[in-house]
């Protein structure tokens, strides 16, 4: 659905989901904030006559790009949840901790030098006038409360010197005692050449980009005719042109987006850098091929040397380890277990050039099956890489002998399916879907979100709607084999986001008639707390193809395989044996 800036302006819904944007661009932490905006404004079937936003549209799809060029060059560091560990976070700009009641808890160096003021300060000691400063403590007071959004916004004066500011109020997370929020301040300084880079980025004139830094600087549209010596008429007109260029909607909005900007050009090294997000790899053994195309193909192979081929599929997470005795079952039950890292995941690279996701994604396995001289093999997926086993089973007649799918997402066909899905799990199926240029700024603010909450807490964020996953995640051996499996998406060394929107984006294009079409048996594993897969989606989706067979797992969800593979590995071994 395309929507004009004017649609925007008079509907508070979609402003809102614009403006927790920005705010997970600015801190990744707020993502939930951003998904649960979207709930609360969109109606996938268009029941309340909002719809969410496609590829046409124009006004949601540049700030989301906007945004995503502004996260790009965010550097993410280890969070520490102690109220005075995220004051010290802010290593650039003076900051300081308050209930809003009239005290400062706390103060960073910068706020000590450069304000005079100290820890345990009254808030009047703060260098600004009394009216901002009782706003202040308002707005401090209901951000503590989590009366007001995620985080607010406020450009005031200082009184010493009356330079205008910009103060971030973000809620800090509280610990059992007062509900301190953190405010971080911003001396608006224009940089040089920034100017330039205004222009470059959204075409406006010279002309406009000093109305933008009057505006900045808190300048009303009289005061900015009087300095550039024109009239308040052709001031308003280049206003309204710049709010047209920028696709902003007020001019707080573009304040907002432009001091992003300043904050992002001036970034120094000294920020921090990633930070480690699980435990190491050093134990999983990985082999390296090279693809007839040249590029790098890694994976594993584990369990009998000599036993029936198990072509292992990762899913999306890049699940490549199993638990360590999973692992041991495999040579047990006389499986030799294949497990191909899919390019742009570990240190399989992408290819250079767009090409068939499906196809070429297939090909890829096929090459190693090929160098690994298999000849007969079952398919063992996760998730949504059932479509890769179906279309791989048309490419390789006669030699896989069967499909097992555990937790397996299919091709949906209407939004009754993907409004059954968890709220996490529907986000980003829906705008893979119907809005997939946007859809990496999406993925990439949610691997940096895992980066700074570490993986096990994004984990039970994502998964958190299913019991049976969250107390499956609880067994040390089911933890570690995710954590450390999942290391080739997410870790110190690699980062797979890319591959992991393309993945997405992928499944959503309808593959219905290669699952109805396959030829070869499918078995599927389903769990009844799927929070991407409830079997009343399964069942109708399966509904007539009698080579699909379904067995429900009771209390298991979307990792699923790693509590019920006791009862999925002999189920290879029997599909050789048909």
């Amino acid at each position: 659905m395309t929507r004009n800036k004017q649609e925007y302006t008079e509907q508070a819904g979609p402003a809102q989901v614009i403006d927790r944007l920005y705010d997970v661009e600015i801190n990744p932490i707020h993502y939930e904030e951003l998904i649960d905006a979207w709930e609360n404004t969109f109606s996938l079937d268009g029941s309340n006559g909002d719809v969410p936003p496609d590829d046409n549209d124009e006004v949601f799809g540049g700030h989301a790009r906007r945004a995503s060029a502004l996260l790009d060059r965010h550097q993410i560091v280890q969070p520490d949840n102690t109220k005075q560990s995220r004051l010290h976070d802010v290593k650039t700009r003076a900051a300081f901790l308050t209930d809003g009641f009239g005290k400062l808890l706390a103060v960073n160096g910068i706020a000590s030098k450069t304000m005079g003021i100290s820890d345990g300060a009254p808030m009047s000691a703060l260098p600004f006038h009394a009216p901002d400063l009782e706003s202040l403590k308002e707005i401090a007071v209901n951000v503590g409360k989590q009366n007001e959004p995620v985080s607010v916004v406020m450009r005031i004066r200082r009184s010493d010197n009356n330079k205008p500011v910009l103060l971030r109020i973000t809620p800090v997370e509280n610990d059992g005692s007062l509900n301190a929020v953190l405010v971080v301040l911003a001396e608006i300084v224009w940089l040089d050449g920034f100017s330039d880079n205004l222009c470059q980025t959204f075409k406006l004139t010279p002309a406009e980009a000093e109305v933008v830094r009057h505006i900045v600087s808190g300048l009303p549209a009289n005061d900015i005719a009087l300095a550039r010596q024109t009239s308040v008429q052709t001031v308003r007109t280049q206003i309204k042109s710049i709010l047209d260029k920028t696709e902003a909607h007020s001019q707080t909005e573009l304040v907002r987006t432009v001091v992003g900007l300043l904050d992002v050009i001036s970034l120094t090294p000294d920020n921090g850098s990633a930070i480690p997000v699980t435990t190491s790899m050093d134990d999983t053994k990985f082999q390296t091929m090279t693809l007839s195309d040249g590029r790098r193909y890694e994976f594993r192979v584990f369990g009998d040397p000599e036993g029936l081929n198990c072509l292992y599929m990762h899913m999306d997470f890049g699940f490549v380890v199993w638990p360590e005795e999973a692992e041991r079952a495999a040579l047990s039950e006389g499986l030799r277990v294949i497990v191909p890292v899919r390019a742009g995941y570990g240190n399989s690279t992408l290819p250079v050039f767009n090409s068939d996701f499906r196809k070429r994604t297939v090909n890829d396995m096929v090459e190693l099956l090929d160098h690994l001289e298999v000849d007969k093999f079952v398919a063992l997926t996760q998730g949504s890489d059932l479509r890769f086993a179906t279309a791989m089973a048309a490419e390789t007649e006669g030699r896989m002998m069967g499909i097992i799918g555990c937790a397996a997402q299919l091709p949906l066909q209407n939004a009754a399916q993907y409004e059954r899905m968890d709220k996490w799990q529907r986000f980003i199926n829906w705008n893979a879907r119907y809005a997939p240029k946007l859809l990496p700024f999406l993925v990439k603010a949610g691997f940096s979100l895992a980066q700074r909450i570490g993986k096990e807490r994004f984990f039970e964020a994502v998964n958190g709607g299913s019991r049976a996953d969250m107390q499956a995640f609880s067994n040390p051996a089911v933890r570690q084999a995710v954590l450390v499996g999942t290391n080739v998406c997410l870790s110190d060394e690699h980062i797979a986001h890319k591959a992991f929107s393309l993945e997405v984006i992928d499944h959503e294009d309808d593959w219905i008639d290669s699952l109805r079409d396959c030829p070869v048996p499918i078995e599927l594993f389903q769990g009844d707390q799927d929070p991407q897969s409830p079997l009343d989606t399964v069942n109708e989706i399966i509904a007539g193809m009698d080579h699909i067979k379904m067995q429900v797992v009771e209390n298991t969800g979307q990792i699923l395989f790693f509590t019920a593979w006791p009862h999925i590995l002999p189920r290879v071994k029997q599909l050789f044996d048909a």
